[in-house]
């Protein structure tokens, strides 16, 4: 995961180079919101150093709502969560993203390095919806090993799961954004 997000650094670093040959103006980003919290501060202001004159603007939605203001030229790129499959044609494929287990320090799970599926059993877990794809693999992961998914809260966004979470609902699963 290192290494993919160190080369997604090194591709941004090649849009800044290609960006100060262009010199915008503006530059809107769409992104999801655990990328736009987690992988974008350091990143835009190493782009911002590289561009001073540019005023960037970021926009979080989910992945198709940014997919679709891409094609209608309303932003300038878009950063998604998407299940893996070739990129299509003006896509490019930045990093693989695993699942994590969030709990609180106390919990049983919370030492481990790895946690399985059946390490899950019986658990209250919140989760993202299916309309993500996070939820989506979460459902999927969870039917595949024969076990209920049923969360104890279905939740839209990551920071509102870890609220959930800290205030004793269960664990979390998240992407490892």
């Amino acid at each position: 995961d290192v290494a993919n997000a160190l080369a997604a650094l090194d591709n941004l670093s090649r849009l800044a180079d290609s960006l100060r040959r262009d010199a915008p103006q503006r530059l809107v980003i769409g992104s999801v919101a655990s990328a736009a919290a987690t992988l974008l501060p350091s990143a835009l202001r190493r782009l911002r150093d590289k561009l001073p004159g540019v005023e960037i603007s970021v926009r979080t939605a989910m992945s198709l709502e940014i997919e679709r203001l891409v094609t209608e030229s309303r932003i300038d790129f878009g950063l998604v969560v998407r299940d893996p499959s070739p990129p299509a044609p003006g896509q490019l494929h930045v990093a693989a993203l695993s699942l994590c287990c969030v709990v609180p320090a106390s919990h049983r799970l919370a030492r481990r390095k790895a946690v399985d599926m059946q390490d899950l059993a019986g658990q209250p877990y919140v989760s993202l919806g299916r309309q993500f794809t996070v939820g989506t693999a979460t459902a999927r992961l969870l039917e595949g090993a024969g076990l209920s998914e049923a969360p104890a809260g279905e939740v839209m966004h990551y920071s509102t799961a870890c609220a959930f979470v800290r205030d004793g609902w269960g664990l979390a699963i998240l992407d490892s954004l």
